[in-house]
């Protein structure tokens, strides 16, 4: 792919000019996730940042293959290509550490349980949980299916822990995750709590039902729901999963039994 002088001239500046703006405007939406300044429109400023990371990373791969069969005359009249580069990956690597772009999904889900068939249940209705901005939705296509959706990677799990002690460790987990418990009910053995991923500031409601599955084993459920009627992009399902592990984790480390 080796360009000419004049036209790799040209096309050096177009492509230096759209990861500049590219990243500046992912800079912006960064920072107005996270002080919630756009509150109402969180979930399309989130589709704008995924959007702008997919376009930096397009420029930096483009730019990287262009810098590559030309390194020799760019590293003469545009030293700062390359560091150009390496910034437009940084919004793709932040995303990718953060929340991955393996967990994106856009079916038509935002409401997400273990057991679908005998699913726990939130002590509001699923009316009262939304937000007022659920129901008037600027875009119709992202509208999820009211109902409780099932995900192939998730389902009820059964650990080798007495009842109340596995209760117990859910609540220090999803407060070891910075999850903010709302509802307790310990003859039940549920909890609820708002749970967020690091950075996304989207809060969804979670209850968590543990049961005692007899031999010393006890199942767990969880189910996590949008306060929007909007599709969730897959984050149900990854906080679900994200959950689950840092519990396993919990229980695998035999210290902390003696505090849950």
């Amino acid at each position: 792919m080796k360009i000419d002088k004049i036209r790799l001239s040209k096309t050096v500046r177009r492509l230096s000019f759209l990861g500049q703006v590219s990243v500046v405007i992912t800079f912006i939406c960064v920072l107005l996730l996270e002080f919630e300044i756009l509150g109402k429109s969180t979930f399309i400023l989130n589709m704008s940042l995924l959007f702008l990371t997919l376009v930096t990373f397009f420029v930096s791969c483009l730019g990287a293959v262009i810098l590559f069969f030309n390194r020799a005359h760019i590293r003469v009249s545009n030293p700062d290509f390359t560091f150009l580069i390496l910034v437009c990956i940084l919004p793709m690597a932040m995303f990718q550490y953060v929340y991955g772009f393996q967990n994106v999904n856009f079916e038509r889900v935002n409401d997400v349980s273990t057991n679908v068939i005998d699913a726990p249940q939130f002590k509001l209705s699923r009316l009262e949980r939304q937000s007022v901005f659920g129901a008037n939705d600027v875009w119709p296509l992202v509208k999820a299916r009211n109902q409780i959706s099932a995900h192939p990677d998730i389902s009820t799990v059964t650990l080798l822990a007495p009842l109340g002690l596995l209760y117990r460790c859910a609540i220090t987990t999803a407060q070891n995750v910075n999850w903010k418990v709302t509802v307790r009910n310990s003859a039940a053995y549920t909890f609820e709590a708002k749970a967020s991923v690091r950075s996304l500031h989207n809060d969804v409601d979670t209850i968590i039902r543990i049961r005692d599955a007899g031999e010393g084993y006890s199942s767990i459920d969880v189910r996590s729901a949008s306060p929007h009627s909007r599709l969730d992009g897959g984050l149900n399902a990854y906080i679900i999963k994200g959950f689950i592990a840092q519990l396993k984790g919990t229980l695998a480390d035999r210290r902390n039994l003696e505090y849950c």
